[in-house]
């Protein structure tokens, strides 16, 4: 498995056992907005940009479905892994 973010902590919060609290970085996690998560994906610093027509168009639907600014699609982007489901692509 290969993470498509990762998020830098500056310590690792631990739960009374002394294990890593997993429920309370995922907590954190959540509260990140969608373009702040963006700039910790892998494929950010991968971003291809968009060059035609279709693309353009595409970019703009998109990015009205999943609430994003276009500039934040790229053209090797998949409408799934920034956050589109199958309700939504309906």
């Amino acid at each position: 498995m290969v993470p498509s973010v990762i998020i830098p902590v500056a310590y690792m919060p631990l739960s009374s056992a002394g294990k890593t609290d997993r429920k309370f970085l995922r907590i954190q996690a959540s509260q990140l907005s969608a373009k702040t998560l963006a700039s910790f994906s892998i494929s950010a610093a991968q971003m291809v940009p968009l060059t035609g027509d279709m693309e353009l168009r595409l970019s703009k639907a998109w990015s009205e479905v999943l609430n994003i600014d276009s500039d934040e699609i790229g053209a090797n982007d998949h409408f799934f892994r920034i956050g589109g489901n199958s309700i939504s692509a309906m």
